[in-house]
Protein backbone atom coordinates (compact mmCIF):
# COMPACT_ATOMS: atom_id res chain seq x y z
CA UNK A 1 0.00 0.00 0.00
CA UNK A 2 1.82 3.43 -1.18
CA UNK A 3 1.21 6.71 0.94
CA UNK A 4 -1.62 7.83 -0.59
CA UNK A 5 -3.46 4.71 0.31
CA UNK A 6 -2.37 4.93 3.83
CA UNK A 7 -3.65 8.32 4.13
CA UNK A 8 -6.85 8.28 2.52
CA UNK A 9 -7.97 4.79 4.63
CA UNK A 10 -6.75 6.99 7.95
CA UNK A 11 -9.02 9.77 6.11
CA UNK A 12 -12.05 7.35 5.97
CA UNK A 13 -11.64 5.97 9.54
CA UNK A 14 -11.79 9.21 10.84
CA UNK A 15 -14.58 10.22 9.09
CA UNK A 16 -16.72 6.92 9.90
CA UNK A 17 -15.69 7.75 13.64
CA UNK A 18 -17.20 11.06 13.73
CA UNK A 19 -20.20 10.28 11.58
CA UNK A 20 -20.70 7.15 14.32
CA UNK A 21 -20.54 9.47 17.01
CA UNK A 22 -22.92 12.09 15.23
CA UNK A 23 -25.53 9.67 14.06
CA UNK A 24 -27.17 7.46 16.20
CA UNK A 25 -28.42 4.66 14.15
CA UNK A 26 -31.55 3.01 15.46
CA UNK A 27 -31.67 5.10 18.65
CA UNK A 28 -35.05 6.28 20.49
CA UNK A 29 -36.09 8.34 23.48
CA UNK A 30 -39.79 6.72 24.74
CA UNK A 31 -41.63 7.15 28.05
CA UNK A 32 -45.19 6.87 29.47
CA UNK A 33 -47.08 9.68 31.23
CA UNK A 34 -49.72 9.08 34.07
CA UNK A 35 -51.40 11.10 36.74
CA UNK A 36 -49.16 11.38 39.98
CA UNK A 37 -52.07 10.21 42.14
CA UNK A 38 -54.43 7.91 40.56
CA UNK A 39 -51.82 6.38 38.15
CA UNK A 40 -53.84 7.23 35.25
CA UNK A 41 -52.32 6.90 31.48
CA UNK A 42 -52.83 10.59 30.47
CA UNK A 43 -53.64 11.63 26.79
CA UNK A 44 -53.29 14.60 24.98
CA UNK A 45 -49.84 15.85 26.65
CA UNK A 46 -47.84 17.51 24.45
CA UNK A 47 -44.75 16.30 24.04
CA UNK A 48 -41.47 18.35 22.83
CA UNK A 49 -38.15 17.19 22.34
CA UNK A 50 -36.22 19.69 22.14
CA UNK A 51 -32.28 19.46 20.28
CA UNK A 52 -29.81 22.31 20.03
CA UNK A 53 -32.15 25.42 21.39
CA UNK A 54 -34.38 24.16 18.59
CA UNK A 55 -37.78 21.75 18.69
CA UNK A 56 -36.71 18.68 17.14
CA UNK A 57 -40.15 16.90 16.98
CA UNK A 58 -43.56 16.93 18.70
CA UNK A 59 -46.02 13.93 20.07
CA UNK A 60 -49.50 13.82 21.51
CA UNK A 61 -50.33 11.20 23.65
CA UNK A 62 -52.91 8.62 22.85
CA UNK A 63 -54.93 6.89 25.56
CA UNK A 64 -52.04 4.52 26.55
CA UNK A 65 -50.17 7.81 27.43
CA UNK A 66 -47.36 6.30 25.74
CA UNK A 67 -44.80 8.38 23.72
CA UNK A 68 -41.75 7.54 21.46
CA UNK A 69 -38.71 9.87 19.42
CA UNK A 70 -36.72 8.33 16.84
CA UNK A 71 -33.09 9.80 17.67
CA UNK A 72 -30.86 9.79 14.67
CA UNK A 73 -28.51 12.27 15.98
CA UNK A 74 -26.58 11.80 19.16
CA UNK A 75 -26.31 15.08 21.52
CA UNK A 76 -28.01 16.68 24.17
CA UNK A 77 -31.22 16.32 24.17
CA UNK A 78 -34.47 18.02 26.70
CA UNK A 79 -38.09 17.30 27.12
CA UNK A 80 -40.99 19.70 27.91
CA UNK A 81 -44.97 18.53 28.81
CA UNK A 82 -48.00 20.07 28.53
CA UNK A 83 -51.78 19.26 29.54
CA UNK A 84 -54.39 21.30 30.50
CA UNK A 85 -55.06 21.21 34.15
CA UNK A 86 -51.98 20.19 34.72
CA UNK A 87 -48.31 21.17 35.61
CA UNK A 88 -45.98 22.06 33.10
CA UNK A 89 -42.99 19.11 33.51
CA UNK A 90 -39.67 18.76 31.82
CA UNK A 91 -36.47 16.99 31.59
CA UNK A 92 -33.12 19.10 31.90
CA UNK A 93 -30.34 18.40 29.35
CA UNK A 94 -29.42 14.75 29.17
CA UNK A 95 -27.12 13.37 26.46
CA UNK A 96 -27.62 10.70 23.73
CA UNK A 97 -25.07 7.83 22.26
CA UNK A 98 -24.91 5.95 19.16
CA UNK A 99 -27.99 3.26 19.34
CA UNK A 100 -29.29 4.18 22.58
CA UNK A 101 -32.85 3.92 23.88
CA UNK A 102 -33.77 5.89 26.50
CA UNK A 103 -37.05 5.28 28.55
CA UNK A 104 -38.16 9.08 30.42
CA UNK A 105 -41.55 8.45 32.43
CA UNK A 106 -43.23 10.97 33.70
CA UNK A 107 -46.04 11.35 36.38
CA UNK A 108 -47.88 15.00 36.04
CA UNK A 109 -49.69 16.54 38.80
CA UNK A 110 -52.08 19.02 38.72
CA UNK A 111 -51.54 21.80 40.40
CA UNK A 112 -53.30 23.21 44.03
CA UNK A 113 -56.64 24.71 44.31
CA UNK A 114 -57.04 26.10 47.32
CA UNK A 115 -60.72 27.08 48.08
CA UNK A 116 -60.20 29.08 51.17
CA UNK A 117 -63.51 30.15 53.83
CA UNK A 118 -62.60 33.21 55.09
CA UNK A 119 -64.19 35.86 57.30
CA UNK A 120 -65.89 38.57 55.11
CA UNK A 121 -62.65 40.86 53.84
CA UNK A 122 -60.35 38.84 55.71
CA UNK A 123 -58.35 36.34 53.35
CA UNK A 124 -55.66 35.43 56.02
CA UNK A 125 -58.64 34.79 58.44
CA UNK A 126 -59.89 31.27 57.79
CA UNK A 127 -63.02 29.51 59.20
CA UNK A 128 -63.96 26.09 59.50
CA UNK A 129 -66.75 26.89 62.01
CA UNK A 130 -69.64 29.94 62.04
CA UNK A 131 -70.97 30.38 65.26
CA UNK A 132 -74.33 32.18 65.40
CA UNK A 133 -75.00 31.64 69.14
CA UNK A 134 -78.76 32.39 69.59
CA UNK A 135 -81.13 33.80 67.44
CA UNK A 136 -85.23 34.75 67.32
CA UNK A 137 -85.70 35.55 64.11
CA UNK A 138 -84.18 34.71 60.13
CA UNK A 139 -80.94 36.51 59.57
CA UNK A 140 -77.88 36.60 56.89
CA UNK A 141 -74.20 35.60 57.79
CA UNK A 142 -72.10 36.11 55.65
CA UNK A 143 -68.31 34.44 54.49
CA UNK A 144 -65.91 34.75 51.86
CA UNK A 145 -65.09 31.93 49.11
CA UNK A 146 -61.74 33.07 48.45
CA UNK A 147 -59.19 31.17 45.56
CA UNK A 148 -55.53 31.15 46.98
CA UNK A 149 -54.16 29.13 44.20
CA UNK A 150 -52.93 29.20 40.62
CA UNK A 151 -55.84 28.14 38.56
CA UNK A 152 -59.51 28.43 38.90
CA UNK A 153 -61.68 26.76 41.15
CA UNK A 154 -65.47 26.05 40.42
CA UNK A 155 -67.62 24.96 43.19
CA UNK A 156 -71.22 24.26 44.31
CA UNK A 157 -73.19 24.42 47.89
CA UNK A 158 -75.00 21.89 49.66
CA UNK A 159 -77.35 22.64 52.72
CA UNK A 160 -77.06 19.71 54.83
CA UNK A 161 -79.93 20.48 57.63
CA UNK A 162 -83.07 22.03 57.35
CA UNK A 163 -82.71 25.62 59.12
CA UNK A 164 -79.76 26.32 56.63
CA UNK A 165 -82.49 27.48 54.26
CA UNK A 166 -80.56 29.50 51.61
CA UNK A 167 -77.03 30.07 50.53
CA UNK A 168 -75.91 32.42 47.50
CA UNK A 169 -74.19 32.20 45.11
CA UNK A 170 -74.97 28.55 45.56
CA UNK A 171 -72.16 27.92 43.04
CA UNK A 172 -69.78 29.42 40.65
CA UNK A 173 -66.20 30.04 39.28
CA UNK A 174 -63.13 31.91 41.32
CA UNK A 175 -59.92 32.79 39.24
CA UNK A 176 -56.69 33.13 41.20
CA UNK A 177 -56.51 35.66 44.02
CA UNK A 178 -60.35 35.96 43.60
CA UNK A 179 -63.27 35.71 46.35
CA UNK A 180 -67.28 35.72 46.40
CA UNK A 181 -69.13 36.66 49.05
CA UNK A 182 -71.48 34.13 50.37
CA UNK A 183 -74.77 34.79 52.13
CA UNK A 184 -76.15 32.44 54.45
CA UNK A 185 -79.78 32.34 55.65
CA UNK A 186 -80.78 31.22 58.84
CA UNK A 187 -83.85 30.34 59.94
CA UNK A 188 -83.80 29.55 64.24
CA UNK A 189 -87.66 28.64 63.94
CA UNK A 190 -86.07 25.23 62.68
CA UNK A 191 -83.49 24.78 65.37
CA UNK A 192 -83.62 21.62 67.64
CA UNK A 193 -83.27 22.76 71.26
CA UNK A 194 -79.99 23.21 72.89
CA UNK A 195 -76.60 23.65 71.29
CA UNK A 196 -77.53 22.07 67.75
CA UNK A 197 -75.16 21.77 64.56
CA UNK A 198 -75.36 22.49 60.89
CA UNK A 199 -72.76 21.78 58.17
CA UNK A 200 -72.29 23.52 54.80
CA UNK A 201 -70.49 20.83 51.88
CA UNK A 202 -68.81 23.26 49.48
CA UNK A 203 -67.90 20.58 46.74
CA UNK A 204 -65.31 21.90 44.28
CA UNK A 205 -63.37 20.43 41.13
CA UNK A 206 -60.43 19.66 43.59
CA UNK A 207 -62.05 18.25 46.71
CA UNK A 208 -64.67 19.13 49.17
CA UNK A 209 -64.66 21.52 52.04
CA UNK A 210 -67.10 21.59 55.43
CA UNK A 211 -68.54 24.77 56.70
CA UNK A 212 -70.03 23.67 60.33
CA UNK A 213 -72.97 26.42 61.76
CA UNK A 214 -73.05 25.62 65.32
CA UNK A 215 -76.36 27.82 66.70
CA UNK A 216 -78.20 27.06 70.15
CA UNK A 217 -82.04 26.87 70.14
CA UNK A 218 -83.86 27.93 72.59
CA UNK A 219 -85.84 25.60 74.71
CA UNK A 220 -89.14 26.32 75.28
CA UNK A 221 -90.79 27.99 78.45
CA UNK A 222 -93.18 25.47 80.92
CA UNK A 223 -95.30 26.31 83.36
CA UNK A 224 -97.08 23.53 85.45
CA UNK A 225 -100.75 24.88 86.85
CA UNK A 226 -102.35 22.74 89.64
CA UNK A 227 -106.08 22.79 90.29
CA UNK A 228 -107.44 23.77 87.26
CA UNK A 229 -110.85 22.77 85.68
CA UNK A 230 -110.36 23.22 82.59
CA UNK A 231 -110.30 20.37 81.39
CA UNK A 232 -113.21 18.69 83.76
CA UNK A 233 -115.12 15.39 82.62
CA UNK A 234 -118.64 15.44 83.59
CA UNK A 235 -118.27 11.57 83.54
CA UNK A 236 -115.13 11.84 86.13
CA UNK A 237 -115.63 12.16 90.27
CA UNK A 238 -112.59 13.76 90.52
CA UNK A 239 -111.69 16.95 88.27
CA UNK A 240 -108.56 17.54 86.22
CA UNK A 241 -105.93 18.14 88.55
CA UNK A 242 -103.25 20.15 86.73
CA UNK A 243 -102.45 20.42 83.02
CA UNK A 244 -98.99 22.40 81.72
CA UNK A 245 -98.95 25.27 79.06
CA UNK A 246 -95.82 25.74 76.73
CA UNK A 247 -94.77 28.07 74.37
CA UNK A 248 -92.69 26.29 71.81
CA UNK A 249 -89.61 28.59 70.38
CA UNK A 250 -88.40 26.40 67.67
CA UNK A 251 -88.38 22.96 66.64
CA UNK A 252 -88.58 19.79 69.58
CA UNK A 253 -88.48 16.17 69.02
CA UNK A 254 -89.77 14.58 72.15
CA UNK A 255 -89.54 10.94 73.52
CA UNK A 256 -91.80 11.44 76.33
CA UNK A 257 -94.15 14.28 78.09
CA UNK A 258 -95.24 13.89 81.81
CA UNK A 259 -95.34 15.15 85.31
CA UNK A 260 -92.72 14.06 87.80
CA UNK A 261 -94.14 14.10 91.70
CA UNK A 262 -93.03 13.93 94.81
CA UNK A 263 -93.49 14.16 98.45
CA UNK A 264 -90.18 14.75 99.90
CA UNK A 265 -88.39 16.07 97.17
CA UNK A 266 -90.01 19.69 96.93
CA UNK A 267 -88.09 20.14 93.42
CA UNK A 268 -89.14 16.42 91.78
CA UNK A 269 -87.45 14.95 89.12
CA UNK A 270 -88.03 11.98 86.39
CA UNK A 271 -86.41 9.80 89.09
CA UNK A 272 -89.08 10.13 91.35
CA UNK A 273 -92.87 9.33 90.33
CA UNK A 274 -93.86 10.14 87.15
CA UNK A 275 -97.01 9.54 84.70
CA UNK A 276 -96.58 10.16 81.36
CA UNK A 277 -99.35 12.58 80.04
CA UNK A 278 -98.80 12.60 76.50
CA UNK A 279 -97.31 10.80 73.34
CA UNK A 280 -94.28 11.48 72.27
CA UNK A 281 -93.81 13.90 68.91
CA UNK A 282 -92.93 16.82 67.37
CA UNK A 283 -93.70 20.34 68.13
CA UNK A 284 -92.87 23.39 65.82
CA UNK A 285 -92.18 27.24 66.87
CA UNK A 286 -94.72 29.41 68.68
CA UNK A 287 -97.19 26.45 69.23
CA UNK A 288 -99.60 27.00 72.62
CA UNK A 289 -99.56 23.75 73.86
CA UNK A 290 -101.57 21.91 76.78
CA UNK A 291 -102.36 18.97 78.04
CA UNK A 292 -104.54 17.75 81.68
CA UNK A 293 -105.14 14.89 83.59
CA UNK A 294 -107.98 12.93 82.77
CA UNK A 295 -108.57 8.98 82.40
CA UNK A 296 -105.60 7.12 81.98
CA UNK A 297 -103.72 9.78 83.64
CA UNK A 298 -105.43 9.84 86.78
CA UNK A 299 -103.06 10.15 89.94
CA UNK A 300 -101.46 6.85 90.70
CA UNK A 301 -102.85 7.23 93.92
CA UNK A 302 -106.25 7.97 93.62
CA UNK A 303 -106.80 4.02 93.73
CA UNK A 304 -104.75 3.76 97.33
CA UNK A 305 -106.27 2.62 100.30
CA UNK A 306 -105.33 4.83 101.73
CA UNK A 307 -106.68 8.34 99.66
CA UNK A 308 -109.12 8.64 103.03
CA UNK A 309 -105.95 7.88 105.67
CA UNK A 310 -105.81 11.96 107.00
CA UNK A 311 -101.87 11.25 107.46
CA UNK A 312 -101.52 10.60 103.79
CA UNK A 313 -103.98 12.32 102.07
CA UNK A 314 -102.69 15.61 103.98
CA UNK A 315 -99.57 15.51 102.08
CA UNK A 316 -98.02 17.62 100.65
CA UNK A 317 -97.05 16.99 96.95
CA UNK A 318 -94.71 18.74 94.83
CA UNK A 319 -94.76 18.18 90.64
CA UNK A 320 -93.31 19.84 87.94
CA UNK A 321 -93.93 19.40 84.27
CA UNK A 322 -91.16 16.80 82.32
CA UNK A 323 -89.97 16.58 78.56
CA UNK A 324 -87.65 14.60 77.50
CA UNK A 325 -86.30 14.96 73.99
CA UNK A 326 -85.34 12.77 71.32
CA UNK A 327 -81.78 12.76 71.36
CA UNK A 328 -78.51 10.73 72.62
CA UNK A 329 -78.26 12.47 75.51
CA UNK A 330 -81.44 12.35 76.43
CA UNK A 331 -81.74 16.03 77.58
CA UNK A 332 -84.75 15.95 80.16
CA UNK A 333 -86.08 19.88 80.30
CA UNK A 334 -88.60 21.16 83.60
CA UNK A 335 -91.02 23.27 84.26
CA UNK A 336 -89.98 26.59 85.47
CA UNK A 337 -91.66 26.19 88.74
CA UNK A 338 -92.85 23.30 91.20
CA UNK A 339 -96.13 23.52 91.91
CA UNK A 340 -97.57 21.69 94.96
CA UNK A 341 -101.14 20.04 96.30
CA UNK A 342 -102.52 17.48 99.01
CA UNK A 343 -104.97 14.75 97.75
CA UNK A 344 -107.31 16.72 100.20
CA UNK A 345 -107.44 19.49 97.94
CA UNK A 346 -108.07 17.48 94.67
CA UNK A 347 -111.51 15.56 96.70
CA UNK A 348 -112.53 18.99 97.81
CA UNK A 349 -112.29 20.39 94.71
Amino acid sequence: MNLIQKTLSVVICVCLFGFSELYAQNGRIYGKIVDINTGECLNNVSVSLIFGGNTAGQFTTKEDGTYTFPITQAGDYQLNFKRAEYDNFSYASFSVRAGDSIRKDVALQKPPRFLRITEVNNHDKEIDVLDIGSIIATESYYVDFFNSGGVDIDYVTGKMCEWITEVTPSSGTLKPNESNRITIKINPDKFEAGKTTGKMLIITNNGNKVLNIKAIGKFPEVKTLVLTTAYNDPQNKFPDTYRSEIKFNGRHTFKEIGYCFSDVNKIPTINDNVVIANDAGTFDYKDYWTFGLTGKHLLPWLDSGELFDPEFACRTYYVRTYLKYENENNVVLYSNNVAQFTLWEILCK
